[in-house]
């Protein structure tokens, strides 16, 4: 027996995600006591949340990391990086960044706002740290 699938060989969380995505969770389980299935709406959500984390992480590890973008043509080679005081390298444009660094450079410009953001972004460009 697959792992998950309870003695009597019928998986309730199967069955829930085989339902259209179109009915409610309330839907769900009315259709379900049609057919003498006992599920709550707490389950259906529950069950619905997990299959859309486990595909979000599916197609987030089947993407490469690559620009959202793609520029029209080809990008022409710029200035070599500039070191800051503390050495590590100015990324440029033409360093490809991974996608967990865009995702918290997202989540951070998004918590201290876009003006703060920029001005982070041109003391970077001029080679200057802010402040800790």
């Amino acid at each position: 027996m697959a792992k998950g699938t309870p003695k009597g060989g019928f998986n309730k969380s199967q069955w829930i995600r085989e339902q259209p995505r179109t009915l409610t969770p309330k839907e769900v389980v009315e259709k379900a006591a049609k057919k003498d299935i006992q599920l709550s709406v707490q389950q259906v959500y529950t069950v619905r949340y997990e299959a859309d984390k486990k595909a979000k992480a599916a197609s987030d590890v089947a993407k490469p990391a690559v620009a959202a973008v793609a520029p029209a043509a080809p990008a022409k080679p710029g200035p070599k990086p500039k070191l800051k005081a503390n050495g590590t390298e100015l990324i440029t444009a033409q360093t490809e960044v991974p996608a967990s660094v865009r995702q918290q450079f997202f989540k951070l410009a998004f918590q201290i706002g876009s003006i703060e953001a920029k001005r982070l972004i041109q003391l970077a460009e001029n080679g200057f740290a802010p402040n800790q």
